[in-house]
């Protein structure tokens, strides 16, 4: 659920990683498609993504849960710490993809790439390769009831991040489109005293009225939100 996520810096500090001093280089940087050498499945599963950032932490999805943690970078080597993640419970071979994802990420490793792609190898031997994503889908929703779809789309301003936002209403269903920065992510409406509660991914998005408030959930269940107005 929601609250399985554990904040970044606990987690930093507890798995005894610290923050490198050097820059994260610019050819690691950005949402990446993961293929894992040497597994194979029977099962098709959805591919792992990984999206590294310049301020040493990464998150993405394993293709079962969602996940997050730290890195250092020491020139051609990289280590990871464990990474914190959600506990759904997935397919056999998704939860095997998983598991063998996050043990590839384990030890000392190096890295290095050809300008497209990334490789990161244990002992000189590949186990991962990393991919820009090139593909998309459409996701089409039957919703028995509705007589139609109304949507909205407003750009909200919160602190330094724009995010936007499509309001989609279907009878019985309501669900928000968010694109905040580079995450993409479809929050479903939830019990809420007043306004519209939104939850989906590591956010909850509660807005009223004309604002909103943005809650990430990786900087901790009581951690504030931030406010949100229309932008001009």
């Amino acid at each position: 659920m929601l609250k399985t996520f554990v904040s970044l810096a606990v987690m930093a500090l507890s798995s005894g990683v610290a923050l490198a001093a050097d820059p994260v280089p610019y050819d690691l940087v950005g949402q990446w498609r993961v293929e894992l050498l040497g597994f194979t499945t029977k099962t098709p599963t959805p591919p792992a993504m990984i999206e590294i950032k310049p301020d040493n932490t990464f998150s993405g999805y394993s293709g079962c849960n969602r996940y997050s943690g730290a890195f250092q970078i020491d020139k051609d080597k990289i280590s990871f710490a464990p990474p914190a993640a959600t506990r759904m419970k997935c397919a056999p071979a998704a939860m095997e993809q998983e598991a063998q994802f996050f043990n590839m990420l384990n030890g000392a490793l190096s890295w290095k790439t050809d300008g497209r792609t990334i490789l990161i190898a244990r002992d000189n031997q590949p186990v991962l390769k990393l991919s820009p994503p090139t593909q998309e889908a459409d996701v089409t929703i039957r919703v028995p009831g509705a007589e139609g779809v109304n949507r909205q789309t407003v750009r909200y301003a919160c602190g330094d991040k724009t995010v936007d936002v499509e309001y989609i209403n279907a009878g019985p269903v309501a669900i928000a489109r968010l694109t905040i920065g580079d995450d993409f992510v479809v929050a479903a409406n939830v019990l809420s005293g007043s306004g519209a509660k939104y939850a989906g991914g590591r956010y909850i998005w509660w807005a009223k009225g004309d604002e909103a408030t943005l809650y990430d959930l990786y900087r901790g269940d009581d951690a504030d939100g931030v406010t949100c107005r229309p932008a001009p």
